[in-house]
């Protein structure tokens, strides 16, 4: 058989792809009964018997089941259910077909495609909004999955793919009949059915074409499935905007909804995927989906980064979110995932603003520098699954999304991961960094990329102690001299004469730096500098929170909890910046270098732990209450975060890493993230003998 889209669908690895993402999604029996339990047995021979009739003409889908879910409104949900042989093979048809349609969909389309999501909608939303474009075209398609055209669709199919032998198919599945729980079946004649797993994909290629003709017109739109919004500058734009709109969706042969067309203003508001907007006020609907629905900054910053006035933003990935579920995936219970957001993180607090002449919003433009993903919740099992990854819990998948988006995977507890994700990950350089259940990391998986020449160097200078206490120092001073300064801005409002004696006591120390003359003496400095810091750390928290000083195994009350917590989170990044550079990560200074643990990512941290962990930490205390922590004094972990705690102050973690600065030596525009590869680059060039000592970041 030549190589078409036809013989792709009917490979045999296709197919047993397919049946297994079927598998997974673990939906109902079709208008034969025969369950996916069923299906599964001698599940090969089938797939076998389905090719062979596809090969021979001789293939005719099974009618499908009527199924109506009842909604909030009263209305109801009609759903249309192949069975499970059908839905096998329009799943291979879509893995086939979908790569090719993709690259042609409008960037302003949200709804069912990988990378995507709602809240990437809503983001775009608000950077509109903020960019001037105050009034909005509301509206959506009327009965717009039953009303498609088979005909125009089928057109368009021609059109835009480049070669036509699965169009039979497709045909066939548009022109199945419709069997309800009560009275006679009926053949479809229009529309494509809610609950086929080609559905999302053909309903994103009927509404292309207004995607184009509106984005011809220099319009703003944003669309998730038949439900759009556009954005313009005035209201004569707006009623411009829908006239154009009713004629192409008119040329279309469907029809704008009359009850939910309208045009609006943000000061009147208005409701758009689960989110009420007013003004510049953004309220879920559900206020349990607020994490998922609301954008944080870093996310509605990466939406205005664009590459032409209607060019879309990449995905954020400061945390992969999940991706919108299709009409025939199972609906699973609401359940926290991976994507951590929350619309209460704050910086008015944070003693370390960016520097004036540089924005969050600059900050925001730059690309990500490690797109990660932190697993926080126990029990998932983490497979390969093409090139993306699938996380799933005990209800079913819990996000999707594709692996070469991926920088760094942290897992926290007990997870499964597949044989097939490790390879990836080896083959990849994806580090896969593990961590108990208070954030601090336990072991690694990765594929270092060694450099032999800059791992000579450090075994060079390993033996020369005036180098090592010369690096010491260096770490120190940055550490020592950070910590005065958040003290010093957190103490400016308070004038606390205590706490100004306790940052002149740390100064003190920090010029007998230079004159410290052995290892010993350095931590000697660090660990009384250490006792005094963390004594007015004290004094800058509401005494409530009952922080007796630095307590590490186990940290014993939640400010305690937020610093191991975040020094863990500071840790992976800059292990997999090593791990990226080719150091040997054993190879420390100011830590004992034993082979056992990474000494020299402890090393590079320390001048970071106060304006990332320590700044984080102290800002994100003020919006907790006590609730948002457990105590057990029995347990291991005395103090612990709820798991909705740890997911808000993640977010809050990632957004400090992402919070624009000027670099001190450089005068750089960057970030924090930025920094700490910086610094690795800095001590890699000494490493190498192009730097002749090491300047650590202080901040200003």
């Amino acid at each position: 058989m030549v190589d078409t889209h036809l013989k792709r669908i009917l490979d045999e690895p296709n197919l047993a792809e397919a049946w297994d993402k079927v598998r997974r999604n673990a939906g109902m029996a079709g208008i034969d009964g025969q369950d996916i339990q069923s299906f599964g047995l001698n599940v090969f021979g089938r797939l076998q018997t389905l090719r062979e009739q596809v090969l021979r003409n001789d293939y005719c889908p099974l009618p499908l089941l009527e199924v109506r879910i009842p909604k909030d409104d009263g209305s109801e949900r009609v759903l249309a259910v192949p069975s499970v042989r059908d839905r096998v093979l329009q799943t291979a048809t879509a893995r086939v077909l979908g790569p090719e349609l993709e690259r042609s969909f409008a960037d302003a389309s949200y709804a069912y495609r990988a990378g995507r999501s709602v809240a990437m909608a809503i983001a775009r939303v608000a950077h509109y909004r903020d960019q001037g474009y105050q009034w909005v075209v509301d509206t959506d398609i009327q009965s717009f999955f039953d009303t498609i055209d088979h005909s125009l669709l089928l057109a368009k199919l021609r059109r835009t793919l480049n070669d036509h032998s699965s169009l039979p198919l497709i045909q066939l599945w548009l022109e199945a009949s419709l069997h309800p729980g009560e009275g006679p079946p009926r053949l479809l004649t229009r529309g494509v059915p809610q609950g086929s797993p080609l559905s999302p994909l053909l309903a994103n290629l009927y509404l292309d074409d207004m995607d184009d003709a509106l984005l011809d017109r220099d319009m703003r739109l944003v669309r998730f499935a038949d439900d759009f919004l556009i954005l313009c500058r005035d209201r004569a734009a707006a009623e411009h905007a829908l006239d154009f709109t009713e004629e192409v969706v008119d040329t279309l042969r469907l029809a704008l909804k009359p009850e939910k067309t309208r045009i609006t203003h943000f000061e009147e508001g208005f409701s758009f995927l689960g989110v009420d907007f007013i003004r510049n006020l953004m309220r879920p609907q559900n206020p349990d989906a607020g994490r998922w629905l609301i954008p944080d900054t870093p996310m509605r910053e990466a939406a205005a980064h664009q590459n032409g006035p209607n060019a879309e933003p990449e995905p954020p990935t400061l945390t992969p979110e999940p991706e919108p579920r299709t009409p025939e995936a199972p609906d699973l219970p609401a359940h926290p995932g991976p994507s951590l957001r929350d619309p209460r993180s704050s910086r008015a607090s944070e003693p370390f603003p960016p520097d004036e002449r540089f924005s969050n919003a600059e900050a925001a433009q730059l690309d990500p520098l490690l797109r990660s993903l932190h697993l926080t919740r126990c029990g998932h099992s983490l497979l390969k699954e093409g090139e993306r990854l699938l996380i799933r819990n005990k209800h079913g998948i819990v996000t999707s999304l594709p692996l070469n988006r991926l920088d760094q995977l942290i897992i926290q507890g007990n997870q499964l991961i597949s044989t097939a994700l490790l390879r990836h990950a080896q083959h990849t350089g994806l580090h896969i960094q593990f961590t108990d259940h208070a954030g601090r990391p336990a072991c690694a998986l990765h594929a270092s990329a060694t450099r032999l020449d800059l791992q000579r160097g450090q075994f060079a200078l390993e033996n020369d102690a005036d180098h090592a206490l010369m690096r010491m120092r260096a770490f120190l001073d940055g550490k020592l001299h950070n910590q005065r300064l958040l003290l010093r801005r957190h103490n400016r409002r308070r004038q606390d004469p205590d706490i100004e004696l306790i940052e002149h006591a740390i100064l003190e120390m920090q010029n007998r730096l230079p004159k410290a003359d052995s290892a010993n003496a350095l931590r000697g400095l660090e660990g009384a500098a250490a006792n005094r810091y963390f004594t007015a750390l004290k004094k800058l928290i509401d005494p409530h929170w009952q922080f007796p000083g630095r307590r590490r195994q186990p940290p014993t009350d939640p400010l305690n909890v937020l610093l191991s917590y975040g020094y863990g989170v500071l840790f992976s990044t800059l292990a997999t910046l090593i791990d990226r550079a080719g150091l040997n990560p054993a190879l420390g200074t100011l830590h004992t270098a034993n082979g056992r643990h990474p000494a020299l990512v402890s090393d590079l941290m320390e001048e970071f732990r106060a304006p990332i962990v320590d700044t984080a930490a102290l800002g994100f205390l003020k919006h907790c209450q006590p609730a948002d922590f457990a105590w057990d004094s029995n347990d291991d972990y005395p103090c612990q975060m709820r798991d909705t705690t740890r997911e808000r102050y993640l977010q809050h973690l990632q957004t400090r890493m992402r919070t624009g600065v000027i670099h001190p030596r450089t005068g750089l525009r960057t970030d924090h993230q930025r920094l700490l590869q910086m610094q690795v680059a800095h001590y890699t060039d000494l490493m190498l003998g192009r730097e002749p000592v090491y300047h650590p970041y202080k901040a200003k």
